[in-house]
């Protein structure tokens, strides 16, 4: 199984080359770069559009193939946020409830019985910040 994610960035404009690699927490590549799944909205926006594997942990970085060591961009992949995904999809979501309204530092995630923990989430102080 896998599950869908999503980066955008900004670089130089009109890039055919663009390649996404997954990596694990200890950044060995997980399976081949992928060259597909990109687009150009704008002059050098860029969005990729791609699947993680289940259970990863680790993240995905994006390069131009004519300069692979230069990464353009990088975003994580946590385990919480695969289950997170999961949960929606699959629409077993209850209620969820912040422990603290103010400053929440988790929020805990209940099956459509609303009893049961589906799973506790620990927010950091970035996720905390509200606009």
């Amino acid at each position: 199984m896998s599950y869908p994610i999503s980066l955008t960035f900004y670089t130089t404009a009109g890039l055919a080359d663009l390649r996404a690699q997954i990596f694990s927490k200890v950044n060995v590549s997980v399976g081949s770069a992928i060259s597909i799944g990109f687009i150009e909205p704008g002059a050098g926006m860029y969005i990729w559009f791609g699947d993680a594997p289940d259970d990863l942990e680790g993240g995905v970085k994006i390069y131009s193939a004519a300069a692979p060591a230069d990464i353009l961009a990088v975003r994580d992949i946590a385990p919480v946020e695969i289950e997170y995904v999961r949960t929606i999809r699959a629409g077993v979501v209850g209620r969820s409830v912040a422990n603290n309204s103010a400053n929440p530092t988790s929020i805990v995630y209940y099956e459509p019985d609303n009893t049961t923990v589906e799973f506790t989430h620990t927010l950091t102080d970035t996720e905390r910040t509200v606009a």
